[in-house]
């Protein structure tokens, strides 16, 4: 194994020392328990440069001889756990051993038992290597403790919003059987409405003997209204178009955290300059106004905390512009052009609503 410092590091005897231990480590985590750095030469490669050479004995991987699980704390599942138990992938023997086995287990159990309701549940995973016969006995204990329900939901750094359209988009009620998954949702949900520049949904569960979890909701609320101004130049083959443009959003409009947000663009075309045609660009112009305008109102939770609508109303005018007419010279006469405008007055009406985890959303309109 050979391992080269990189040109930026300073050469240090004890950071190689370190190293070496690491190295060590990193085979035995992967079930090479014997494995020793026999020897670490530095040599030097140039006038300010060394090179470093590690040499490892991984000796015989260790690998899976025995998975045992302590009964009591799995016999104390209710029925519909065990089950989901079961469909977990276990760990199976003859495999080689990696402490990464471990973990997994681990997480994997744990994420079960707090998904059905058993906050306070605790997962010991332990591996017991025999050097000798290399091979390693695994042993998990299971603590579930007490199945759980949601207790008070406390919803703090609340000013303007107001707290029931809060609750509505939590989803997560008092009585209501412990998830991990639900707070995560409701994270989500929340985030989803944009009030806020902090969202923590933090559960209580410094006492395990009680079957109500406590949940303490904190948020802070972001700058509910915002004024936006700006311009622009758009230029391509078929316009040179300028413009302004102006908004305005009120995200706690009329409370309810109802959003309201007003969108005007104004500018000029200056026809027939274009790309299309450099000698555009040595006519005069004439100027077409180009106007866009659109107004939004949305309302969070309007039937359920997951359900949302909306009313859009817009007007837009612009020239409607085609590639200019080439003349059999190669000229072109921007004034036998005839450009005709329009004008688009829109509303829409929507519903917008998200399932499973906002992997499906629906949104008729």
């Amino acid at each position: 194994l050979f391992c080269f410092c990189a040109e930026r590091d300073v050469y240090d005897a004890n950071l190689v020392a370190k190293d070496v231990e690491r190295i060590e480590r990193f085979y035995r985590a992967r079930g090479y328990s014997a494995a020793k750095v026999v020897a670490t030469r530095v040599r030097g490669v140039g006038e300010r440069k060394v090179e470093i050479e590690v040499h490892v004995t991984p000796g015989q991987r260790v690998t899976v001889r025995k998975v045992e699980v302590e009964q009591s704390g799995l016999l104390s599942l209710p029925p519909d756990v065990s089950f989901k138990y079961k469909e977990l992938p276990a760990i199976n023997t003859g495999v080689p051993f990696d402490e990464s086995l471990l973990d997994a287990r681990k997480q994997a159990l744990e994420d079960l038992l707090k998904e059905s309701g058993f906050a306070y549940a605790k997962v010991k995973v332990r591996a017991t290597v025999d050097l000798n016969a290399h091979a390693a006995d695994i042993m998990t204990e299971l603590m579930p403790g007490k199945r759980a329900r949601f207790g008070q939901v406390r919803i703090v750094g609340l000013k303007q919003i107001p707290e029931g359209k809060v609750r509505a988009a939590l989803s997560i009620r008092q009585g209501q059987q412990y998830s991990v998954s639900d707070q995560a949702d409701a994270r989500q949900a929340l985030g989803d409405m944009q009030l806020f520049t902090r969202v923590d949904v933090s559960p209580d569960l410094s006492n395990p003997d009680v079957d109500e979890v406590p949940v303490l909701v904190t948020l802070q609320e972001d700058q509910l209204r915002k004024l936006v101004l700006g311009g622009g130049t758009i230029i391509d083959a078929l316009k040179l178009e300028m413009h302004l443009r102006t908004g305005w959003e009120h995200k706690n409009f009329l409370g309810g955290a109802r959003r309201l947000s007003v969108d005007v663009t104004g500018g000029v075309d200056l026809f027939p300059w274009r790309l299309e045609n450099f000698k555009t660009l040595s006519t005069s112009p004439k100027p077409f106004f180009v106007f866009d305008s659109s107004v939004t109102l949305e309302q969070p939770a309007l039937f359920n905390g997951r359900t949302s609508g909306s009313v859009k109303a817009g007007y837009s005018m612009r020239p409607v512009l085609y590639s200019l007419t080439t003349q059999n010279d190669g000229a072109i006469d921007p004034e036998s052009e005839v450009v005709i405008g329009y004008h688009k007055p829109s509303a829409q009406v929507a519903l917008e609503r998200s399932f499973v985890g906002k992997r499906i959303q629906l949104r008729p309109s």
